[in-house]
């Protein structure tokens, strides 16, 4: 992810399912996550969220771009408790996160890391949220731990394909386990609609062109040749 540019927020369950112990190792699954990428203002920028029965914003995307306050930032998240209402925290990214004001840059692909250990509260909202959230051109990864999952639930919040953006784990102590993967098919997401956006606007561009000069009475033909 060296050369890579790109909004990512880390979405963590906290419920009251995952337990102190579990969410402590959740963190430093996240900082596993985030070490690999090249933190900067005009680089990679990081924000978190947690959510049970509510959403907690614990740092935007603009506040911090030195990757070591950054790990510490990701240390000091707390644990609270509660329900596992999903689908707020798939609208909260879509509504609050990838905002300008919260640092969300034009152009630049925005990614979410969302992990989860149980069902959500209510799948019908979770599923509209989630389509909301990927119309909207987000890359969605989901990562699901434990036996409470379900894994069409997890297909219903990441973006197609599937084997490329969901993963499960049976229990926290082997999240570790997943890393590598992950980071590379994060930083391929990145460079994936990169490369995309280089192609609508030249694609745009030869377009413009196109309608400018036959406007003009411009042979494009005889120009080539």
């Amino acid at each position: 992810c060296e050369k890579a540019v790109a909004d990512v927020m880390l979405v963590l369950d906290d419920s009251g399912s995952v337990g102190s112990k579990n969410f402590a190792k959740v963190k430093r699954f996240a900082q596993n996550l985030v070490k690999p990428f090249n933190i900067g203002k005009n680089k990679i920028r990081v924000g978190a969220i947690t959510f049970s029965w509510k959403v907690k914003s614990q740092f935007k995307m603009n506040r911090y771009y030195n990757k070591k306050n950054l790990l510490k930032a990701i240390n000091r998240i707390g644990y609270r408790r509660g329900g596992t209402n999903t689908h707020l925290a798939l609208n909260y990214l879509r509504r609050s996160s990838f905002t300008r004001r919260a640092g969300d840059r034009k152009r630049v692909p925005n990614i979410a890391l969302i992990l989860t250990d149980g069902k959500s509260n209510i799948l019908s909202k979770t599923k509209k949220a989630a389509l909301e959230l990927r119309k909207s051109g987000t890359i969605v990864f989901a990562i699901g731990v434990g036996k409470g999952i379900r894994q069409y639930e997890l297909k219903i919040i990441g973006s197609s394909p599937s084997r490329d953006h969901v993963f499960a784990v049976k229990n926290f102590n082997v999240l570790s386990s997943i890393v590598k993967q992950l980071v590379k098919r994060t930083c391929n997401g990145m460079y994936n609609v990169l490369y995309l956006q280089i192609v609508e606007f030249l694609t745009l561009t030869i377009q413009f062109i196109t309608i400018h000069d036959a406007q003009n009475g411009v042979d494009c033909e005889a120009v080539l040749v």
